[in-house]
């Protein structure tokens, strides 16, 4: 039967256990924090200045681009 190394495979291993550990952690507090959020009841904030899409429009700065690009 093998021994534990204390190498650098040692290393590495409890390197990515700890990332691991870290990662999970990090997404379970964020999950839960957007459950709370929204548990209550309320709405979602909403961006303030929402506006409507615009859509596609020729600015000056993207007419400057065209003429440059030979469009």
């Amino acid at each position: 039967m093998r021994t534990k190394s204390s190498g650098p495979q040692a290393s590495r291993r409890a390197f990515l256990k700890g990332v691991a550990l870290v990662g999970g952690t990090t997404v379970l507090v964020s999950v839960t924090a957007a459950v709370a959020e929204t548990a209550d009841g309320a709405e979602p904030p909403q961006q303030e200045n929402a506006t409507a899409s615009q859509g596609y429009r020729v600015t000056s700065h993207i007419k400057t681009y065209y003429d440059r690009a030979g469009f």
